[in-house]
């Protein structure tokens, strides 16, 4: 008695791995005798309108020729401000004025010298009048009337040259004034009241003025990938996030040849016109652009997963299903791509050599090497056999050997 409730276990756990076994054995031979779907899929290629676009990112800014920055000729401190951020001018109007602890002392003391040098030349031209007559009378020594020549000769000299020093007196006064160079609006103002502006030294930018808000730019880096792509006057659309959810028109105006390099990333500058009208973009925004690259009518198109098929995988499928899988032969020209889809036709895959043309991110144009009665392989996924995972815990099979 006591034997049998201590076998009654080892009975129970033995039926219930044979039942196991049996079960997953019979889940196994249904698994192998049913049919295996097809790991591929084909479709006709059709005709469909497509267009190809690039993004890029960039930013908005005025105009190239539009934007002025406003220096200084003059050292001085800030005396008076007399235009702001925002503040629309007029050419010549005055922004700025500096005070060089000068002011017209300059003038004034250049227009004195010069009121004396031509009274000197007055009293010079007189008395070469006087000798002139006494030399043709023969009761001047020629030398003594060469003199006097000289001595009027310079007094003219002088006076032109104090005519120049007062001009220069009266350019340095007159740069102590700010002006606007073009009618525009001011977009920054760099300078605060009483500030030093050394202009001997330090460049400096005192006002940024733009000439015409409603007509700006946006620069946006187009990856080398795809600067070939993009043509003066292509059309294009960007956005800004402060209108997330409006399209602002523009045009390819200008595509800059200078690189810029970031982190080994090379971009080239496509400059984009864009309409402002209402002075809604503002400079320094950020623009996510679009740029229309290629449009095709009625073009002959496959999904774009097509040039994306595995050629392994489609090798060892057919191998094992003792199908035909006829590829293309390698370029005989060292660094060319030779393009190709994968067609099924009479019980065989046949790699075909095609040429690509405009894209999306659905369809691809096929420009010629594909017809439309053709059976192009779209998909292929091989899937992996039932069987795997009995052998992966037995080791082979059962009944097998490793």
């Amino acid at each position: 008695m006591r034997l049998e409730m201590l076998l009654k276990p080892y009975v129970l756990i033995t039926l219930v791995f044979i039942t196991g076994l049996t079960a997953f054995g019979i889940k196994t031979f249904i698994a192998r005798t049913k049919k295996q779907p097809v790991p591929y899929t084909t479709e006709k290629a059709k005709r469909r309108n497509i267009v190809q676009y690039i993004t890029a990112s960039g930013t908005v800014k005025a105009k190239t020729k539009d934007q002025i920055s406003i220096g200084s000729l003059a050292a001085g401190k800030v005396e008076k401000l007399l235009a702001d951020d925002n503040d629309v001018v007029k050419k010549n109007q005055i922004l700025a004025i500096l005070d060089n602890g000068i002011g017209k002392n300059g003038i004034n003391l250049a227009a004195a010298q010069l009121e004396q040098a031509k009274a000197q030349l007055t009293y010079q031209e007189r008395f070469l009048k006087r000798q002139k007559a006494l030399f043709e009378a023969e009761e001047l020594a020629e030398n003594a009337y060469d003199l006097v020549i000289l001595q009027h000769a310079q007094a003219t000299g002088k006076v032109k040259e104090l005519e120049a020093n007062l001009a220069i007196e009266q350019r340095k006064y007159e740069d102590l004034f700010i002006r606007a160079p073009e009618d525009g609006t001011i977009t920054a103002r760099k300078i605060e009241l009483g500030q030093m502006i050394t202009s001997q030294f330090d460049a400096k930018v005192l006002f940024e003025e733009v000439k015409d808000l409603t007509a700006m730019e946006v620069w946006a880096d187009v990856d080398e990938a795809d600067i070939g792509l993009v043509k003066d006057g292509q059309e294009a659309r960007f956005t800004v996030d402060t209108y997330a959810n409006r399209e602002f028109k523009s045009k390819i105006r200008l595509i800059q040849f200078n690189a810029k390099i970031v982190d080994n990333a090379i971009t080239y500058a496509a400059v984009l016109s864009a309409a402002n009208p209402n002075i809604e973009l503002r400079p320094g925004m950020t623009a996510n652009v679009d740029i229309k690259v290629a449009e095709r009518k009625e073009a002959l198109c496959v999904p774009y997963s097509a040039q994306r098929i595995n050629i392994l995988q489609l090798e060892e499928y057919s191998k094992k299903n003792n199908l035909t899988c006829t590829k293309i032969a390698a370029s005989s020209q060292p660094g060319k791509r030779i393009e190709s889809l994968w067609i099924f036709e009479n019980n065989s895959f046949k790699q075909i050599p095609v040429t690509f043309g405009a894209r999306d991110n659905s369809f691809i144009e096929v420009f010629e090497g594909l017809s439309e009665t053709q059976n192009v392989v779209t998909k292929f996924l091989l899937i992996t056999d039932n069987s795997s995972a009995l052998k992966s815990m037995f080791g082979g099979g059962i009944g097998g050997s490793k």
